[in-house]
């Protein structure tokens, strides 16, 4: 059976959308004929925008991003301080928070249909580091669309 391709994407409705009814395999096959690379590139930018300066007044983090996919791990770096955000490729040096998830958790995490909390009861999300700045960082950035 072919795999569905995955869309180009421009909100976390319709990320959740073409992600729906799909096996982590098939979304672990549709990211590889996509561009892994070219998919967290669409992601991060969209966690760039969403993001909420305000709410990180006096904020000084880094956030280390390590996703799995079938064949390799991706790693990217979330650097805040005091209301700007900085989102590159590649694992921080010394992050305060690493969070790792597979591929396909991540993709739905991000698109909203996997719940943070859940994800880590669950073992989806594994988080290393300071436990108290995970709980904030939904707060530093826009929900929805």
């Amino acid at each position: 059976m072919a795999t569905r391709p995955l869309p180009v994407v421009s909100t976390q409705r319709e990320l959740a959308e073409a992600l729906e009814d799909r096996s982590d395999r098939d979304l672990d096959r549709a990211a590889e004929d996509f561009g892994v690379d070219r998919l967290l590139e669409l992601v991060f930018a969209e966690v760039q925008r969403r993001f909420l300066p305000d709410r990180t007044r006096g904020v000084h983090a880094t956030i280390g991003w390590d996703i799995g996919g079938r064949r390799r791990r991706a790693h990217w770096s979330l650097l805040v301080a005091d209301g700007t955000c900085r989102v590159t490729p590649g694992a921080p040096d010394a992050p305060d928070l690493t969070l790792r998830f597979a591929l396909p958790d991540f993709l739905r995490f991000m698109a909203g249909t996997l719940d943070g909390m859940y994800a880590y009861l669950t073992g989806k999300l594994l988080l290393d580091g300071d436990l108290v700045l995970s709980e904030s960082m939904a707060g530093w950035f826009r929900q929805g669309d």
